[in-house]
């Protein structure tokens, strides 16, 4: 059998990981027998330790023939399990250099579902797969399944009809559709919602669906993969109240290290709650923040306020990279 270039970078690169798992495995069982497990209560215990993403982090990207390295951003994981589904359509990067956005705009959500709450680049990659598609474009109709999914009143959503589509923008994560007659139409995905591009007049998915927003081009389709009703969709009208759904974070991309350096050290908390709140840092989540801990090589429990000048360059350096790549 002859592997692609991708899946073998992968495989060589995954062979630490294998390693390592395999000795902490060992380790893992040594304790537990020696307070006398049976083998069915180690298994249980080793199941309930690693819970899926810990062991198979590692086989995700060789899943859909990508390199091990960027795991944590294209294979989504939670606590309870593993899903070896990539979770961006694109790496931003290449949309940002210029590239032709991919045809489709669902994440091969067709193929699994997702645990993975979108973040910066995803959010991204969502927008730059938008745009030629939708600007420009009068937003006919918008059908909701779901009473749940619309978190404003004022105005009405049936404002947002006939409007003509004048941009895209990111704010924090969410992705926002401006308007004709100073009106913004606000997508907050939380975890497990995506959004599909379909032929026009598709059907809402009975079971995953929530919304429908009808283009001349197309149908957008806004899906949820759980069953909790974290989706938001809001309709409001002005800057000023657009401003509201804004938690304050500085674009980490557009800041210098002075002011990352500045915002970390304004309260003192652990790395891990820093990054991802979104009141100090816009638009990074559990896994992207992950990530940059890793490549940063500092611990997730550190204080802000306990960083040296080099720590904090190095975090610096590798937020920037990794929402880069």
């Amino acid at each position: 059998m002859i592997f692609s270039p991708p899946f073998r970078e992968g495989a060589r690169a995954a062979v630490p990981i294998w390693i390592a798992f395999l000795t902490v495995s060992f380790t893992l069982g040594i304790a537990a027998k020696s307070y006398g497990l049976n083998l069915g209560e180690i298994m249980l215990m080793s199941a309930l330790v690693f819970a899926g993403p810990a062991q198979f982090a590692a086989l995700g990207p060789l899943v859909v023939g990508t390199p091990a390295a960027p795991a944590p951003r294209h294979a989504g994981w939670h606590p309870g399990g593993f899903s070896p589904c990539p979770v961006s359509m694109s790496r931003p990067a290449a949309l940002a250099s210029g590239a032709e956005p991919p045809q489709p705009l669902e994440p091969a959500e067709e193929r699994c579902h997702y645990l993975h709450m979108p973040e910066l680049p995803d959010v991204v990659t969502y927008i730059e797969a938008l745009k030629p598609r939708i600007v420009g474009q009068p937003l006919q109709k918008i059908r909701l399944a779901s009473p749940f999914v619309l978190r404003s009143v004022d105005p009405p959503i049936g404002d947002a009809e006939g409007k003509k589509v004048l941009a895209l923008r990111r704010l924090g994560k969410r992705i926002v559709l401006e308007l004709d007659r100073d009106l913004y139409l606000i997508f907050h995905l939380m975890i497990a919602r995506r959004l599909r591009w379909k032929t026009r007049g598709a059907r809402i998915p009975g079971k995953v669906g929530l919304g429908a927003f009808d283009f001349p081009s197309g149908t957008l389709l806004l899906t949820e993969a759980g069953s909790k009703k974290r989706a938001a969709l809001n309709l409001v009208r002005g800057a000023d109240h657009l401003g509201e759904h804004d938690p304050g974070g500085i674009e980490v991309l557009e800041a210098d290290l002075a002011t990352f350096q500045e915002v970390l050290a304004r309260e003192n908390h652990t790395l891990k709650r820093a990054l991802t709140d979104p009141r100090l840092l816009s638009g990074i989540g559990n896994a992207y923040s992950d990530e940059i801990l890793h490549q940063a090589r500092l611990s997730p429990i550190k204080l802000t306020r306990q960083l040296n000048r080099e720590e904090v360059a190095r975090l610096y350096r590798a937020t920037q990279e990794t929402l880069l790549q």
